[in-house]
């Protein structure tokens, strides 16, 4: 197998396990949160990006833990 090949293979690796968590992330809000919150969260997500959905994700953390 050539370096070329090689390099390709881990992309597509790489696109699926990104597919994978995003798909993960997104039933995550949508069964956790009530349909407003889910809503504004998947607003601002394509507003800003997918660093918010991270950000939603360690407040909401924080939010519940008992500390």
């Amino acid at each position: 197998m050539s370096f070329a090949a090689l390099c390709g293979n881990f992309q597509l690796w790489l696109l699926v396990i990104v597919f994978a968590v995003f798909n993960r992330i997104f039933t995550l809000y949508a069964k956790a949160l009530s349909l407003d919150v889910a809503s504004r969260v998947w607003d601002v997500f394509f507003r800003d990006g997918e660093e918010f959905l991270f950000r939603t994700a360690i407040g909401a953390v924080l939010k519940l833990s008992l500390f």
